[in-house]
C-alpha cells in the first residue's frame, strides 16, 4: 500500500510540475479464465506518449472446476505505457503494454491494441484486442482525463 501511495503522490507532483495531463481510468478485461476488472492512473506526455500503474482483480465467482491455482489470476499490478499510433482529436488509436506481477509471484507483460473515441474533451471511452498466455482478450476501457484543455491546471475545467 506504501508503494502504491508514493506511486500516486509522485505521478500527481509530476502532473503539477509539468502540466501534463492526468488520466484515470476504469476498465473490464475479458479473457479465457474469465473476466477481470481494473483501474489505472496515469500521465500523458506532450508527445502523446500515456504512463502510469494499474490494478487489476479476478471477478470473484467465475472459478470453474478445471482451475487450478497455477493458471487462474487473482491479481495483476504493474505499469503501463501507451503509444500512441494514430492519435486525432475524436479517435485515438494505441499500442498498449501492461508488465507487472500477477498473484504476487509471476511476471507478466500483456501487449494489446486499444482505440478510443472522445465524445467530449476529458471522456474517452474504447475497446481494444490483446494477448494474454497466448490467448486473445478483449477490452472495455473508460477515461477520465484531468486537466484536458487547461494551461496546467489539475482541475477538467477550461
Amino acid at each position: 500500500m506504501k508503494t502504491i501511495f508514493t506511486t500516486f503522490a509522485l505521478v500527481v507532483i509530476t502532473t503539477i510540475a509539468f502540466g501534463q495531463g492526468l488520466s484515470l481510468k476504469s476498465y473490464i478485461e475479458q479473457t479465457e479464465v474469465g473476466p477481470k476488472v481494473g483501474s489505472a492512473l496515469g500521465f500523458n506526455t506532450k508527445s502523446g506518449i500515456e504512463i502510469g500503474g494499474f490494478f487489476q482483480k479476478a471477478v470473484d465467482g467465475m472459478l470453474t472446476e478445471e482451475s487450478t491455482p497455477w493458471n487462474c489470476e487473482k491479481e495483476f499490478y504493474g505499469a503501463y505505457f501507451t503509444y500512441p499510433v494514430v492519435s486525432g482529436q475524436f479517435f485515438d488509436l494505441g499500442f498498449n503494454v501492461r508488465t507487472g506481477v500477477s498473484n504476487g509471484e509471476n511476471f507478466t507483460i500483456t501487449p494489446s491494441l486499444l482505440t478510443s473515441v472522445s465524445p467530449i474533451k476529458q471522456v474517452k471511452v474504447g475497446a481494444g484486442l490483446g494477448v494474454r498466455a497466448m490467448r486473445p482478450t478483449v477490452q472495455g476501457v473508460i477515461t477520465i482525463r484531468l486537466n484536458a484543455g487547461s494551461k496546467g491546471g489539475v482541475l477538467a475545467s477550461n
